[in-house]
């Protein structure tokens, strides 16, 4: 695919949703430059399923901002900004890398999508849904989380290309592009989201709602000392709770941060009682957003701790202590498993929550990779909730241990309702250039 774009020296933004449907050194995802790589930049595939973004003055490539380990199959949404001296890479509304020093060149060659602009090589497979393209503007940081988070389209795009059955220019600049070869899907690309059935179970706006899974000697973190926890949420707002449980045995808990007064807010963290008395917390640096599902995963293994967001490692800790989860903690032996609140009530998730799963053993990050694609992980599993019941009382466990566990006053939620409310909209895609 072709645009008629010239890319301004000077600075220019281009944002987009991205799924990899493979992953080949060297695959064109966007490239405007001459043979050589000379002038212009590319955003481009490379090994590690990496994502680049690389600017180039002349034959010298300036700057080369990489985004490892992005997921085959799993929509991103991608923001790359130039401007002299700065380049930068957003990931999903996050800066993922930033260059400095630079200058850019012009080539020759037209803006081309899905393969090398000089011509037929380098071949991309992927989908791309709602690209954007900015002349003589450099998005804010506030614009990339907006655009992400809720589709808020920063002022005069130069180009505007939603694939909905055409490469037209919603811009109203006329700026309209040329697709050879490629399709177009009749399936809106979704943003990252659970797979499999369309339930889940919603503990907003009722302090009591919790699902129990009564203990039981396989779920006891108090005395196998490591653990993993994961699952998916999804968040109706940021500020309707203090300190929200998504799941623990008390004092144990994982929980999703909503308090404003102790400027942590809206980031993950695990407690944990340590037998020598006291507790020690585990604090995650992603500040979660509303209106959108976050797979999220805690591993523990004695004094340090590793948190996951969608698959990528969000932040390790170890708390220097001598021996801090060295014994089973007697007061909690015989606490019962608890999904989505406390104990005692009132610190309920303000949102959803969809296949939840305990394993007793440390889950690799490829592993959790994997969870987020869908895939069975069995190793250490001790219980898994898929939550897709959609009626009754009971969280089947489907891990082959018969943890069932109980709902109490949580209700059942069509997914399909999450994925239109604002913040978790779609952006329809077309599979570009597909080698």
């Amino acid at each position: 695919m072709t645009l008629p774009i010239t890319p301004s020296t000077t600075s220019f933004s281009v944002a987009f949703w991205y799924k990899p449907v493979s992953v080949v050194a060297s695959a064109r995802v966007i490239d405007w430059g001459d043979a050589g790589p000379s002038g212009g930049f590319t955003l481009n595939q490379g090994s590690r399923q990496r994502l680049s973004f690389q600017v180039f003055n002349g034959a010298s490539q300036d700057v080369g901002l990489d985004k490892e380990n992005t997921l085959l199959d799993v929509p991103i949404h991608v923001v790359a900004t130039y401007e002299q001296n700065s380049a930068k890479l957003y990931i999903n509304g996050v800066l993922v890398g930033t260059d400095t020093a630079i200058t850019m060149t012009a080539p020759t060659q037209t803006l081309t999508i899905g393969r090398r602009a000089t011509g037929a090589t380098n071949f991309a497979a992927f989908q791309m849904g709602e690209l954007l393209f900015y002349n003589n503007k450099v998005l804010t940081l506030e614009e990339v989380v907006g655009l992400y988070s809720t589709g808020k389209v920063p002022s005069s795009p130069t180009g505007k290309y939603l694939f909905q059955g055409d490469v037209t220019d919603s811009s109203g600049n006329g700026n309209n592009g040329t697709l050879t070869g490629g399709t177009y899907e009749t399936a809106p690309m979704n943003r990252i989201a659970p797979v499999g059935s369309n339930k889940a179970l919603n503990f907003a706006l009722d302090t009591t709602k919790v699902v129990t899974v009564a203990d039981t000697a396989l779920l006891r973190p108090e005395a196998t000392h490591t653990f993993t926890w994961a699952g998916w949420i999804y968040l109706f707002n940021t500020n309707e709770n203090v300190l929200p449980r998504i799941c623990g045995k008390n004092p144990h808990f994982f929980c999703f941060m909503g308090d404003q007064t102790n400027g942590m807010r809206n980031r993950l963290a695990l407690e944990v009682e340590r037998s020598a008395g006291g507790t020690v917390e585990y604090w995650g640096s992603t500040r979660l957003q509303a209106h959108r599902w976050y797979h999220v995963a805690v591993t523990f293994n004695d004094g340090t701790t590793q948190i996951y967001v969608n698959g990528e490692a969000d932040i390790m800790s170890t708390i220097n202590v001598s021996d801090p989860y060295a014994n089973p903690i007697s007061s909690t032996v015989g606490a019962d498993f608890l999904i989505g609140n406390r104990n005692t009530g009132s610190r309920n998730v303000p949102g959803l929550i969809k296949d939840f799963r305990a394993h007793n053993v440390v889950l690799t990050q490829d592993e959790i990779k994997q969870l987020v694609r869908g895939a069975a992980i069995t190793r250490g599993l001790v219980g898994k909730w898929n939550i897709d019941e959609g009626t009754g009382s009971t969280a089947a466990d489907s891990s082959g241990n018969g943890y069932n566990g109980t709902i109490t006053a949580a209700t059942w939620e069509s997914l399909t309702n999450t994925r239109t409310q604002a913040g978790a909209r779609t952006a329809a895609g077309a599979r570009t250039a597909v080698s």
